[in-house]
């Protein structure tokens, strides 16, 4: 409880079992800053189908959390306070993976930390999720002579265009 605000403290700490002893394992711990200002900065990461990864550095931040919010016209962000109470925490500094989203959708990922009774600001990212590629499967129909027929089936696309060309 003594400790100088603002101060890199090194911790070293060594397991024993009667006369063995295990290695020594090191930790460094900055102690914030008497009233210091939380900031939280969000860094875009990769995307895919379903998927958003980002990157957030906290700094001086107690506490931090986000939401993901499917991008719409004239929306409104929540406050800071809003995303630390109901938004998903971020524990610590590093990449963050939001999952099970919808393919081809833009959204708004909204940050904020806290340092005590201090707020940050909000950061935000926007990001969209991949497309999927369009496909077509063909299945062969009867034959005739003079005709043939075919099923085209597709996945991811609005329609499909085809030729026909006798093999040479």
């Amino acid at each position: 409880d003594e400790l100088i605000p603002s101060t890199t403290y090194r911790i070293a700490a060594i397991a024993v079992q009667g006369k063995a002893t295990g290695k020594i394992e090191t930790l460094e711990i900055t102690t914030s800053a008497p009233d210091a200002q939380p900031a939280v900065e969000l860094t875009e990461g990769t995307e895919s189908l379903t998927s958003l990864t980002f990157t957030a550095s906290l700094t001086d931040t107690e506490r931090a959390a986000f939401v993901c919010l499917e991008k719409t016209d004239g929306m409104a962000l929540p406050t800071a306070e809003e995303i630390l109470a109901d938004g998903t925490a971020i524990e610590q500094s590093g990449e963050v993976t939001i999952e099970e989203l919808a393919s081809s959708t833009a959204y708004v990922i909204a940050a904020a930390g806290a340092n005590g009774t201090n707020l940050s600001d909000i950061a935000t990212l926007e990001m969209t999720t991949l497309t999927p590629a369009p496909e077509i499967v063909l299945e062969t129909g009867e034959t005739t002579e003079n005709s043939l027929s075919f099923t085209a089936t597709l996945t991811h696309a609005e329609r499909a265009a085809y030729v026909c060309l006798a093999k040479t």
